[in-house]
């Protein structure tokens, strides 16, 4: 009897140990070497683990600057972005509102523009000082809006080197201080009512310390002493 001839089919695995022929001299041929699957190593593509990893930290910078742009978007606190010229950069959504224009206006316009015109000379000394200092510059002035109305605001400069051309910005903050200013004013207002009011009056009127020290005494009680208003308060 014949024996059944052997089987010629082989295993995946002995395929590619198969097909790593050798020329003549011991070496192995180019098209063997086609035939190996590729490494981390060997042409520099990327192993699908190190793939993964790579598209994680890729992810997770994506959601970071996404968690930092809406900070920067929604923030209560009016922000503007400005290169050396005062040209304005970057806004934010309280800055557009704060200026009674939206904010794709806003990108591109010199910052002086809504500086009221008295108060230029110290928004220039405070670009001066943002291109001169690594610090953070504060100045109290006035600006405007689009309708031309006062604004009393606080900036608050920082410098930010951009690494991608070398350039800086000064992120600034707009404090809006209207309100407050207004309240002061007409705070000062009643007091100089009430200061000639008490100072008018024919009552004899004395404000005093804890230890009996005159701080304040009306003219008509000044007179009964034949003194000055001036010089009974310490």
């Amino acid at each position: 009897m014949k024996k059944p001839k052997a089987s010629r089919r082989r295993s995946t695995g002995d395929s590619t140990t198969e097909t790593m022929k050798k020329k003549p001299g011991g070496r192995a041929s180019k098209k063997s070497f086609a035939s190996r699957p590729a490494s981390n190593g060997g042409n520099g593509s990327l192993s699908p683990s190190s793939s993964m990893k790579a598209l994680a930290r890729h992810s997770k910078l994506a959601e970071a600057t996404g968690r930092f742009a809406d900070l920067y978007d929604f923030a209560p606190v009016a922000y503007v972005s400005m290169d050396r010229a005062g040209r304005i950069e970057e806004a934010n959504l309280a800055a557009a509102q704060l200026f009674g224009m939206s904010r794709g206006r806003l990108i591109g316009m010199p910052f002086a523009i809504f500086v009221w015109r008295e108060d230029s000379p110290l928004f220039l000394h405070h670009l001066l000082r943002c291109r001169n200092s690594e610090g953070r510059i504060e100045t109290e002035l006035r600006l405007k809006n689009a309708g031309h109305e006062i604004i009393y605001g606080q900036l608050s400069s920082v410098v930010i080197p951009q690494p991608l051309n070398g350039h800086v910005l000064f992120h600034t903050s707009i404090v809006d201080l209207t309100e407050r200013k207004i309240a002061e004013a007409e705070l000062r207002e009643k007091e100089a009512e009430l200061e000639l009011i008490i100072t008018q009056t024919p009552f004899m009127l004395t404000r005093c310390t804890r230890d009996l020290r005159y701080r304040y005494v009306s003219r008509a009680y000044a007179d009964m002493l034949g003194r000055k208003q001036e010089e009974r308060v310490h």
